[in-house]
């Protein structure tokens, strides 16, 4: 049983309201949809806040040679300790030597049931530099890191500061056609992103600013760069990868 109220502005039932502009009577459902549309704003922007927040992966996967190598200690603190860098990195080593050792990293996460969350690959300063920029191995490798959730792979700087590299055996127009394999190759894999951030920044400095002498290794500075370009291009690129 429903009460009536007899105020001057007509009768009113309890399920009722006055609206607040017109005076017209309100019901409890219209006077709900503000709330309805406010819990629904909220929820999406929950998920969009999900989605678009990086997740830290527990563990990943850094392929490459000596340049790789010495500057595994920033490329850990980028990362921070929750992240497990697994490095495969060897100086003076070509794709060709890096592959075995790749395909046993990632044969042997699979068997324990680990998954293949991230990888990291710079590789190919030796291949330039013995001109055996060809190698079909690097096919091999493409595939095999495609077999992660999500990488990204780094091409190398041929040219750094504009100049031959200080490393005379070294030719820029092998590194250069590395590039354009390697571009070539991670363009057919959706899960694998080039990068091509560190071979800018190397290119575009000044003499000495991020590299030694040689023209190749990472000095203090270019090491912390590289570790950064790493970390946080593969932030970006596997936002969306779960």
């Amino acid at each position: 049983m429903r009460t009536v109220l007899s105020i001057g502005m007509g009768d009113i039932t309890d399920d009722e309201t006055p609206d607040a502009a017109d005076g017209e009577p309100r019901s409890r459902g219209a006077r709900a949809l503000p709330w309805v549309a406010g819990a629904a704003v909220i929820v999406v922007i929950a998920l969009g806040v999900y989605l678009l927040w990086p997740r830290t992966p527990d563990h990943v996967l850094l392929v490459g040679d000596s340049v790789s190598y010495v500057s595994y200690t920033e490329i850990t603190e980028a990362f921070g300790p929750d992240v497990k860098v697994e490095p495969i990195t060897r100086p003076g080593y070509t794709s060709s030597q890096l592959l075995p050792l790749t395909v046993k990293a990632i044969d042997d996460r699979e068997k324990s049931g680990e998954p293949l969350d991230r990888a990291i690959v710079l590789v190919g300063y030796n291949d330039a530099w013995t001109g055996n920029v060809q190698t079909q191995d690097l096919n091999t490798m493409v595939d095999e890191i495609a077999r992660y959730q999500c990488s990204i792979w780094l091409t190398i700087p041929a040219r750094p500061s504009g100049q031959h590299p200080g490393a005379g055996d070294f030719d820029p127009a092998h590194g250069e056609a590395w590039n354009d394999r390697v571009r070539t190759l991670v363009n057919e894999k959706k899960n694998i992103h080039l990068v091509d951030e560190w071979e800018k920044t190397v290119n575009d400095s000044e003499p000495g600013q991020y590299l030694i002498p040689d023209g190749i290794h990472p000095n203090d500075a270019g090491k912390a760069k590289l570790a950064e370009i790493m970390h946080d291009n593969l932030e970006s690129a596997c936002r969306f990868a779960r």
